[in-house]
């Protein structure tokens, strides 16, 4: 990568955007202070103050942008905080942790937690368990949290605004939070117990490049895309490297996998920068098997009996059921990004 790396770094009081060169050197930053939203009529809670580092994000990367030439966007977030999104914005305002959650619903979540031998978290005060705001948001708003489609740890939030891209990443999720089981490498026995499983996309790596802007994030900007610095199954979105069973077709036009854990195909068209996703409706299929056929149509088996084909040519209706079984819920979904940063690990 001959160009620059811009990181957000939101910390509890200040927030910065800070672009190194290929060398390493900073060589240019932007600062704003950070603070929280005080409660109201309609959020009863102490929330942080996400639209404000929004905006404050997107100015940073416009006047830096026309600068420097930024080639990724990395992420650097405090922890003890997450938010609970929907299909294109949060479901709910993410909570502070310096909110003093007690009462009833305090005492209720002290009974579910999972013991400290599983999970390595004790039990704090206020919000710094992270699973004591999930659990909170659930308990006093519930039609909100059931319509939620993701919970993201505060910078996959971040890397998910800019990219659309959803993904749980372990240090993040895992620090004091009661929601993560280190020793064995998965989510605690809580997430199961109180049915949370569904708001936790797959798992990445804190250096992974998650995948590219959003349009309308990208026409707000100045990114220079720059496709010599990824693989060919990155290059278009790096999206569908977090399927299930990935495989690339032969001639290297089109990537196809499984996504977890909400049971999707996932097909790409690395040539056009287009993605396809159809739900299949399997219960916990993730399909598992298959491949590509000399024409580059993705073929995969369901462990619920089905297989699907995802021909080429096709558009909102790539997905054909060949085998039997029920039918998928609604049509595919498409979408055009380019080039977004990893998210890193929680840092103040």
């Amino acid at each position: 990568m001959n160009g620059c790396v811009a990181v957000f770094d939101l910390g509890k009081t200040n927030m910065k955007v800070v672009v190194f060169d290929a060398a390493g050197k900073v060589v240019a930053e932007r600062g704003h202070p950070n603070a929280s939203v005080l409660p109201d009529a309609r959020w009863p809670y102490r929330r942080l103050y996400t639209e404000g580092a929004w905006s404050f994000l997107i100015g940073a990367l416009k006047e830096l942008g026309a600068q420097f030439t930024i080639n990724a966007i990395s992420i650097s977030a405090h922890g003890a905080a997450g938010v609970l999104v929907g299909d294109k914005d949060a479901a709910l305002p993410a909570v502070d942790y310096e909110f003093d959650i007690d009462g009833p619903v305090a005492a209720e979540y002290d009974k579910v937690r999972p013991p400290f031998e599983e999970t390595l978290s004790p039990n704090l005060p206020r919000g710094l368990n992270l699973g004591r705001q999930v659990y909170y948001l659930q308990r006093r708003f519930p039609a909100e949290f059931a319509a939620a489609r993701a919970f993201l740890a505060y910078p996959q939030y971040w890397s998910w605004r800019l990219s659309g891209v959803s993904a749980t990443e372990f240090t993040s999720i895992g620090s004091h939070t009661d929601l993560w089981r280190p020793t064995e490498g998965g989510l605690s026995s809580m997430v199961d117990r109180l049915g949370w499983r569904r708001l936790f996309p797959p798992m990445r790596k804190a250096w992974d490049a998650l995948g590219t802007l959003k349009p309308e994030v990208a026409s707000k900007i100045t990114i220079h895309h720059d496709d010599s610095t990824l693989p060919p199954e990155l290059a278009a979105d790096a999206k569908a490297r977090g399927a299930y069973g990935n495989e690339l077709s032969a001639d290297g036009n089109y990537f196809a996998g499984g996504g977890w854990p909400q049971d999707w195909v996932i097909f790409q068209d690395i040539r056009k920068g287009e993605i396809f996703e159809l739900e299949t409706r399997t219960p916990r299929a993730g399909p598992k098997r298959g491949g590509f056929d000399p024409d580059g149509n993705a073929w995969f088996g369901g462990t619920g009996g089905i297989q699907f084909a995802i021909q080429v040519g096709l558009k909102m209706d790539c997905g054909q059921l060949t085998g039997h079984g029920e039918a998928p819920s609604g049509a595919a979904r498409k979408a055009h990004l380019s080039i977004a940063g990893a998210p890193g690990p929680g840092r103040t």
